[in-house]
């Protein structure tokens, strides 16, 4: 995929990512509760699930992305590199490593009430999932 080029007007997301490098989109479903799934010309996969206080958003990628990208994409789109002191003022933190993945639940970090992520690599896909909510 090429590289992103964010404008310099807006606050850049994954989904302005996809947009530019892979086209627009192939199909788009929005349920009645306001959840999507969305298919871009790529065949990445975006699934937003929301409710009451928050949700979370989950693309799945089918070609050519290792886990290392994946962690890029949400480092870059929703800088996870936090640092001790952002960790100790959390009410939790816990992170767990696995060979093919990563997540992490935090509770009072990064302007919310709880900041989930995770890196899966799972058949040759890689899921990548953030969300939050109170």
């Amino acid at each position: 995929m090429k590289p992103f080029r964010p404008h310099p007007d807006q606050n850049p997301g994954i989904q302005d990512w996809l947009r530019q490098t892979a086209g627009v989109l192939d199909s788009i479903h929005i349920s009645s509760e306001g959840n999507y799934t969305k298919v871009y010309k790529n065949h990445v996969v975006e699934h937003g699930q929301f409710s009451e206080g928050g949700g979370t958003i989950q693309f799945t990628f089918q070609h050519d992305m290792s886990f290392q990208d994946g962690f890029l994409l949400l480092n870059y789109f929703e800088n996870l590199h936090i640092s001790k002191q952002e960790i100790a003022e959390c009410e939790s933190f816990e992170l767990k490593l696995g060979e093919e993945f990563i997540e992490s639940t935090s509770i009072g970090l990064r302007g919310g009430i709880a900041y989930t992520f995770r890196i899966r690599f799972i058949n040759g896909l890689l899921i990548v999932m953030s969300g939050g909510g109170c």
